[in-house]
């Protein structure tokens, strides 16, 4: 019986919990068998339970004849046979008594459970898609802001029409005085989707309005929708891509987005708007071409709004500092119902309603209804179904940037509330959340549950007396050679955010004391998406699974960690500090090679500045002052001889591996070949539509490099050994191949193509 028991609590447990097996409900079905079949094999319960209690399964197979002339330590007792049955039927009793008789309910106290990050949705019957769409046939006016290119009226007006032939125009007029488009010339109409623009950390406020084509007059529309594309951050830091449409309160009926959208949707009934934000940084895709015909990925980056018995809205377009400029693409109609992949299926998609027009939750008597005041949204710490006690915490909101959770206001049961709520979202104050119906205590349950205690105490006792199990420590975490760190973190808001680590260094600090949060995030560890104050609950790797963090104290805890991560190969690197011109300090990281600098002799004085270093801004006259492999541990080159630093430099940098370059061959007009390579982007280079390419336009840097017009393209690559030839492709395949090797390539910014 030992060895099955054991065998249960470590197949269903974590081996890092107590051992289970003495728990009432197992002890009460277990004893009430045994009874029953008392009379017929002989057995004594007290016996039996001794059994229960053997160091092994070995030793319960011992003779209990054997056991008693070796002296066994397990069952050396007076043999009152009647005095043990007497005992063991009064734990028994005492067990179903609580067990069965004081309890209340089934299923009445569920145990509170946490939600961490987003619920997912389950998606609405939509209907016929092409009632709600539009197609944008022209922009007959572009005179937004003021701006031009055309004259008279300063609006942007759009051409719509409809299936059966129906014409409508979409006027689009800036409210706000500072807008400030990039390119206005630009703004319009592109490949079926209509454009437009705002500088950095500008904004376009215009109002939305429809007409009839002739006369003006207002109109409005039963159905409508509007869909965004490509919204996504340029860079980590101060990047946003943000439409807000404002004024809708009940106009709009649902978003429309894909199931692993990133496209975050906010409601905000206090200002009868609703929010489309870029959520995540991604690498830059070719523009979609078309609104009916999108890929996987331009999926995930958009979002679709419906409308009904619209008049008019306001719509505020916003950029981040860090951009240069953003660039807004949208369509008259709801792409993620109607669009279709290259493939021609249609991406799965979800609906997210308007609170507006959902019917609100209403209480009754002997019931409770939390309601909204204003603050956003953030979490819910129980479901529907849940006993909450009194102060037990409910859910969470953000209050004034304060995060504020809100306790029970009563004993009672969960009935009814808005699951499906999403972080950020803010209701119209007054408006019922959750429903909580009262419910009185049986006062004899306390007596009940105080039995139970004492019956699972004295079978513990029991045991305790025949024996103990400590379970083994599970075995150190080892990374193998293709294996990677996964670290665990828990938010402030309660999230859950995983990480992974595939080279060293971590890049995270710690307070020194349990629980691990966050201190400080480096570079190093900014992909991961950990933030200072972030709780580290769970460490493991992608092979050998997650343990949760139960270390006694923080050294324990950080030789644990830290020692993980020493198993991690580190990332070749080296780091330069250099003095400019101006005297200023800047801190510059080469992850490849060559260095792509030469300097004034023996001087630590830049006197050139090759390709393969022009990405990273450095000037001719600045100077080298400090190097080495960690920002915190540089060393000084000034008393030291430059060449042995420049030796030292070359050796740390010996195993980076080569930076990704891209080399064309061209044909000149007598005939001969000649190669021309890059180190970063743009290459600066147009070609005709002719098969093999010609070069029919040269900017910056590829007219320093000497390329002409009317060169031909014949090979290209990143390898000399492995370069593809131009003969019998098309100009498309030739020119989308070369665009691939080129997005490897690092990004120059504009100061560097000058330069070039």
């Amino acid at each position: 019986m030992h060895a099955t028991c054991h065998g249960v609590a470590h197949e269903h447990q974590d081996p890092s919990q107590p051992e289970p097996c003495f728990l009432s409900t197992l002890f009460a079905d277990e004893f009430a068998i045994m009874a029953a079949a008392q009379a017929e094999s002989g057995l004594l319960i007290w016996d039996v339970l001794c059994e229960f209690s053997m160091g092994s399964a070995e030793d319960a197979l011992i003779p209990r004849a054997a056991q008693q002339l070796g002296g066994s330590r397990f069952c050396h007792f007076s043999r009152l046979r009647w005095t043990k049955q007497i005992c063991a039927a009064f734990v028994v009793t005492l067990i179903l008594v609580g067990k069965i008789c004081f309890q209340e309910e089934a299923g009445a106290h569920a145990t509170q459970r946490r939600v961490p990050g987003l619920r997912l949705w389950e998606p609405a019957e939509h209907g016929d898609c092409d009632s709600f769409g539009l197609e944008l046939r022209e922009a007959l006016h572009r005179n937004l802001g003021g701006f031009g290119p055309d004259d008279g009226e300063e609006s942007i007006v759009y051409r719509l029409t409809g299936e059966n032939g129906t014409e409508v125009e979409m006027v689009l007029v800036a409210l706000n005085q500072d807008f400030n488009p990039w390119h206005a010339k630009k703004m319009g109409i592109r490949d079926g989707f209509a454009v437009l623009s705002t500088l950095a950390s500008s904004k376009l406020v215009a109002n939305v309005s429809f007409r009839a084509p002739e006369t003006h007059n207002p109109l409005v529309l039963p159905q409508f929708a509007l869909s965004f594309f490509d919204m996504n951050w340029k860079h980590k830091v101060n990047s946003k891509k943000v439409v807000r449409v404002l004024d809708v309160s009940g106009n709009w009926t649902d978003a429309i987005r894909s199931n692993d959208s990133s496209v975050a949707v906010h409601q905000n009934m206090n200002a009868g708007s609703v929010v489309l934000s870029a959520s995540e940084r991604a690498d830059a895709l070719d523009g979609p071409s078309d609104p009916k015909h999108l890929s996987p990925a331009h999926f995930r980056r958009s979002v679709s709004l419906r409308f009904s018995n619209v008049r008019s809205f306001k719509l505020q377009l916003e950029t981040g500092e860090r951009d240069n400029h953003q660039i807004f693409q949208f369509a008259p109609e709801a792409a993620l119902l109607c669009s279709a992949t290259p493939t021609g299926q249609r991406a799965a998609a979800i609906s997210i309603p308007n609170r507006w027009l959902e019917k609100p939750l209403a209480e009754s008597r002997g019931q409770i209804g939390l309601r909204a005041d204003g603050s956003a949204f953030q979490q819910w710490f129980v479901a529907r179904g849940d006993v909450v006690d009194k102060g037990d915490q409910l859910y969470s909101v953000l209050d004034s940037g304060n995060l504020r959770i809100v306790p029970s206001p009563a004993y009672g049961q969960v009935v009814e509330m808005l699951s499906d709520l999403l972080p950020g979202d803010v209701l119209k104050p007054g408006m019922r959340l959750m429903i909580i119906q009262r419910r009185t205590r049986i006062l004899w349950s306390t007596l009940g549950w105080i039995m139970a205690g004492c019956g699972c105490a004295g079978v513990l006792i029991a045991a305790a007396c025949c024996g103990s199990y400590s379970p083994a420590e599970p075995p150190p975490l080892v990374l193998d050679e293709d294996d990677f760190l996964v670290l665990e973190f828990r938010t402030p808001t309660g999230w859950m955010q995983t990480g992974i680590w595939k080279n060293q260094p971590l890049g995270l600090g710690f307070h020194k004391s349990l629980p691990a949060i966050v201190a400080y995030v480096s570079e190093d560890a900014q992909h991961s998406g950990v933030l200072e104050g972030d709780e580290l609950v769970k460490l493991g790797t992608d092979k050998n699974g997650m343990r949760p963090i139960r270390s006694k104290s923080y050294d324990e805890f950080w030789s644990q960690l830290s020692g993980l991560v020493s198993q991690l190969p580190e990332v070749p690197r080296m780091l330069l500090e250099f003095e400019t011109v101006d005297g200023r300090s800047r801190q510059l990281e080469w992850k490849t090679k060559p260095l792509g600098l030469a300097f004034n002799g023996k001087s630590p004085v830049v006197m050139e500045v090759h390709e393969e270093a022009l990405h990273m801004n450095v000037q001719v006259g600045d100077k080298l002052t400090r190097y080495g492999l960690d920002k915190n541990m540089l060393l000084p080159v000034e008393g030291k001889p430059f060449d042995e630093v420049l030796k030292d430099i070359h050796s740390h940098m010996a195993d980076c591996p080569t930076a990704v370059r891209m080399i064309c061959v061209f044909e000149l007009p007598d005939k001969s070949l000649r190669e021309f390579m890059w180190h970063a982007r743009p290459l600066g280079l147009a070609f005709g539509t002719a098969s093999p390419p010609v070069v029919s336009k040269v900017e910056r840097p590829a007219d320093v490099k000497g390329i002409k017009e009317g060169y031909i393209l014949r090979r290209f690559g990143s390898d000399f050994r492995r370069l593809e030839t131009t003969e019998g492709q098309s100009t498309g395949q030739i020119l989308a191949d070369m665009q691939k090797f080129a997005n490897l390539l690092p990004d120059a910014t504009m100061q560097d193509v000058k330069e070039w």
